[in-house]
């Protein structure tokens, strides 16, 4: 196969990472970023879907089973919620290298996003379970609409 001269290196610069396999007929490269970006998409929409279950979980659980109620609205249970959520959040906002480790920063977001829930578990323990899934609903159709306007913008 013959190397287009467009596609020499020119000194400074920085190597190409689409190998040439990749290239297609006329010389161009295939949208790497394109998939980049939709694998990146699908990560963050897991991440999104597993938070909304386990916040919408222990809402409706709240709302629906009186002792879960009771529970969740104690306030020594928010107040350990509370206290225990500082040094998360801490760890999640300054701890840049311990945030980028891939197993640790899972486990932090998920403590996080429960304690979280013991917040909006402990407000919904005093409504009907009926007002808990109108109010799911109306935060899932926001948040999908959000994602999908996300993306359907195009770069500039």
């Amino acid at each position: 196969m013959q190397q287009n001269p467009d596609s020499a290196p020119v000194a400074g610069a920085y190597p190409s990472a689409v190998p040439e396999e990749v290239k297609d007929l006329v010389g161009n490269q295939v949208d790497v970023e394109k998939g980049d970006q939709v694998q990146f998409v699908r990560k963050v929409l897991g991440i999104v879907g597993a938070q909304m279950l386990v916040t919408c979980g222990l809402a409706l659980a709240s709302s629906a089973y009186e002792s879960w109620g009771l529970f969740f609205s104690n306030i020594w249970v928010n107040i350990f919620a509370f206290i225990l959520l500082l040094p998360v959040l801490c760890v999640l906002l300054c701890a840049g290298n311990i945030r980028k480790k891939v197993p640790v920063n899972y486990v932090l977001l998920f403590f996080f996003t429960f304690l979280m829930s013991v917040t909006i578990a402990s407000l919904t323990a005093y409504l009907t379970v009926q007002s808990v899934i109108a109010s799911i609903g109306v935060f899932a159709i926001t948040t999908l609409s959000l994602f999908m306007a996300a993306l359907c913008v195009k770069e500039s």
